[in-house]
């Protein structure tokens, strides 16, 4: 199956974040699925560089996604926005 520029194979066990992806998703927080996709990757430690090539997308809509994330979450930076994630997370037992 193709989606943006990745191509997909449901055969293959998913990426390490898409389990990050998933407990993301199942927080009560103004995120969409998109932005917790993209902060999964964040959490792992990739660059936007290596989020726009893993989701197909470029890197200035990962950043204008990061921008987002920040201003919903009242964070200014990457690290604020992982440990804000991480103790959302860590608040719901997940």
């Amino acid at each position: 199956m193709h989606l943006g520029n990745a191509y997909v194979n449901f055969f293959l066990e998913p990426p390490v974040w898409h389990g990050y992806a998933t407990m993301l998703d199942s927080l009560d927080w103004p995120l969409s699925d998109r932005e917790n996709q993209i902060l999964a990757l964040i959490m792992e430690g990739k660059t936007p560089k290596a989020v726009a090539e893993e989701l197909g997308i470029s890197r200035e809509t990962v950043y204008k996604h990061v921008s987002h994330m920040h201003a919903k979450l009242g964070v200014t930076n990457e690290a604020e926005l992982t440990a804000r994630a991480r103790e959302e997370l860590r608040k719901a037992g997940k």
